[in-house]
């Protein structure tokens, strides 16, 4: 998996749980999480972030739908077993309690040895 470059799902914003429902993806996502066994379609994106911790797009989801615009921040995705991959992720609100989100990587972009300037 490469932080899903090129990816794109529709989230629907589950608030009794305080979670995200896949509700739509294209073959991108669905042939990287069919290949670990899993159906993106109806995972939720606390169950997907065992996989691969994208915590930190939560609050982009929140603020796309609380601001009724495009939302973007760059954000480091963690999988198990592999380097950080640092990605663009855009997202942007399609209907009520649901944003459709895509990642663009730009690990290539970034320092190879961590330091800062």
């Amino acid at each position: 998996m490469d932080g899903l470059g090129g990816g794109f799902c529709v989230l629907r914003r589950v608030a009794s749980r305080n979670d995200w429902v896949i509700v739509e993806a294209n073959r991108r996502v669905r042939d990287a999480y069919q290949a670990a066994g899993v159906d993106p379609i109806g995972l939720l994106l606390s169950e997907a972030n065992q996989v691969a911790d994208n915590s930190g797009s939560e609050a982009l989801y929140i603020e796309a739908l609380e601001t009724g615009c495009r939302a973007e921040s760059e954000i480091e995705l963690r999988i198990p077993g592999e380097a950080p991959r640092w990605r663009r992720l855009t997202a942007l609100p399609v209907a009520d309690e649901t944003v459709a989100r895509w990642p663009h990587d730009t690990t290539a972009c970034r320092p190879r040895h961590g330091g800062r300037g």
